[in-house]
Parts: C-alpha cells; structure tokens; sequence
C-alpha cells in the first residue's frame, strides 16, 4: 500500500488479523470504527538506498482484510487508517523497541529535527476519498501530543502487539485500544510500484 509508506516517510523525513480494537473520539469531524488491525514493519531508506531501520508499526483500518490488502498493495477507496510507529533510541543509535511507554512525538513540517532520544510514537490519521487520496483536510493527519501504551510486542512472524493509546491530533483528543498481529509484508518507501485504488 504505496499510501501508507509515503504518510509515514513523507512526515518522520522532516524530522493478518487482530483481536479487539477501538477508537474513541472523532478527528477532524471524522469517526472511526476499526475492523482490522496488523502490525508490520515499514523499511525506511537512509540516504536513497533501499536498506533501512525496520521501524515497528501498528495499523487499523475500517476495512477487514487489511494484511490481504497490503500484500496485494491496494489501496481502498473511503477508508479510514490510524497508523502508529515506533522508534527506540540510546546514545544516538536506534536500539529495539519494547514494551513501555511512547510519547507522541510531532515532526515540524518546517525543519529537519530529529526525534528525541528514548521511546517515542509517530502517530496518522488518514482517511480517503473515491480517489483513494487523503480525506481528511486533504492530508494526512498527525498526531502532535499524548502517548502510546505497549504492553507487549513482537514484530517478526507469529509476532503480536497490543497495548492502548490517549493522544491528541490538535485539538481532537482520541483514545482506544489495540490488539494486531503480525503481517509478513515488507513495505519499502523507495518502491516504484504502483497501488492499485479499488
């Protein structure tokens, strides 16, 4: 799902199932009700190349089959996503990222800040139109306060995430929980293949 790499990588860069999962409160006068939830790992390139941090990411989406979807890199039409990645960092260098607490952290659109050092989220709200382009304020939405609760997680095969959340995306204030497990799909910012808008 080419749309999903370019939220995360577009906003970090200036800077098959699940179990219960709920979103409560509305973001920019949109509600959301998740009918599936992975986690998965998206690769961020470092310098162009094509090798890169693999940064644990929690996904939910008002869709089922949203694994399936990514596999076949399709993007749906109408359909809701709250995104939430995960960084870890000690002494300047990413280390793995475990359960624990992880404050929103807000990259400035306007500079090239890098994300503090510790546990730290970077959170999406995205919702589409008929055209599978961003909905919701035309764009992407990012959170900008607030935390991330792991309890636990395991980005590898047979892995699983849960945990909950109460952030903000302005001045909407949202919470809810999460329970995904892991989808084997590798998401690649620097791929040049196409999604498909069903």
């Amino acid at each position: 799902m080419k749309r999903l790499m370019l939220i995360f990588v577009g906003v970090l860069a200036t800077a098959c199932g699940g179990g219960l999962n709920s979103f409560n409160g509305t973001v920019a006068g949109n509600s959301f009700k998740p009918q599936s939830a992975v986690l998965l790992n998206l690769n961020v390139p470092v310098s162009g190349s094509s090798g890169g941090p693999q940064v644990p990411t929690i996904v939910l989406a008002d869709t089922a089959n949203l694994c399936s979807q990514l596999k076949a890199n399709i993007d749906t039409k109408n359909e809701t996503l709250f995104v939430a990645s995960f960084l870890a960092s000690s002494g300047g260098s990413l280390v793995a990222v475990t359960s624990g607490g992880y404050p929103v952290y807000n990259p400035s659109p306007t500079s090239n800040s890098t994300p503090p050092s510790g546990k730290v989220s970077v959170t999406f709200f995205d919702k589409t139109d008929s055209n599978c382009q961003p909905g919701a304020n035309g764009k992407a939405l990012t959170g900008t306060s607030g935390a991330i609760q792991l309890n636990s997680v395991s980005a590898q095969p047979g892995g699983h995430a849960s945990g909950n959340f109460d952030i903000y995306f302005n001045s909407d204030h949202v919470t809810g929980d999460f329970s995904a497990d892991y989808c084997d799909v590798q998401l690649i910012s620097a791929s040049g293949s196409a999604s498909t808008c069903q």
